[in-house]
């Protein structure tokens, strides 16, 4: 469940994104993050993810970088760190 969540608030976080003005550099960030996480978070809940801290670091980075601008993507980021977490990555 955790991971199909994951996947969702992505795709929220992009749509707020997509309504934000966004500076080329945040934008290239979160779409890293995203393809990344993509990448190492299966779509199956019961295959193990792979263990990365380096998501949930920079998905924490992210979230203090929107924290003043964008609360919206904040609280999308937050989530998904708390989740990058409790799936141990």
């Amino acid at each position: 469940m955790s991971n199909q969540k994951i996947r969702e608030l992505l795709s929220q976080l992009q749509a707020e994104l997509d309504a934000a003005p966004i500076d080329d550099e945040t934008r290239a960030l979160i779409n890293a993050l995203d393809r990344d996480i993509q990448q190492h978070v299966p779509e199956d809940a019961a295959q193990p993810v792979e263990e990365t801290s380096a998501l949930l670091e920079r998905a924490k980075a992210l979230e203090t970088r929107f924290a003043v601008k964008h609360p919206a993507a904040e609280l999308f980021l937050r989530e998904i760190a708390d989740l990058l977490g409790k799936l141990g990555i």
